[in-house]
């Protein structure tokens, strides 16, 4: 099960990125997501003094979703990210790694206005 790694994504892999955002957001969000909850990105590492069968395995933490990409999603894909994000950030059940919480910081940097519109509707109501 290979998973995507967000940090090495040629310009034409994020805009077929985008594009998935816009067609089909719940498995965008899905991917996403799994990501940011995933223990790393498997790497072979090259090793000189080891026998032919041996291989050396290492693991690079997951960093948090570049900028670049984050500015083309959809927003029905920035408002999946941001609930399940909040879920995952403020229920309390697990500590959250470093990059989802900055992930969600940038997500609300890129849309703060779409994103807060439902907390401002209800607060307009209750204030009425």
């Amino acid at each position: 099960d290979r998973m995507m790694d967000y940090m090495n994504m040629d310009e034409r892999s994020i805009g077929m990125f985008w594009v998935v955002t816009y067609t089909m957001a719940q498995p965008a969000c899905e991917t996403v997501m799994s990501w940011l909850n995933s223990a790393g990105v498997t790497d072979l590492i090259p090793a000189t003094n080891l026998q032919p069968a041996e291989r050396l395995v290492g693991t690079r933490e997951v960093s948090p979703l570049p900028m670049s990409l984050i500015s083309g999603f959809s927003m029905n894909l920035c408002l999946k990210l941001s609930y399940q994000m909040e879920d995952a950030l403020f229920s309390g059940q697990a500590v959250p790694s470093i990059a989802m919480v900055e992930s969600y910081t940038r997500l609300l940097l890129i849309a703060p206005h779409s994103l807060f519109r439902s907390h401002f509707n209800v607060i307009s109501f209750s204030l009425q």
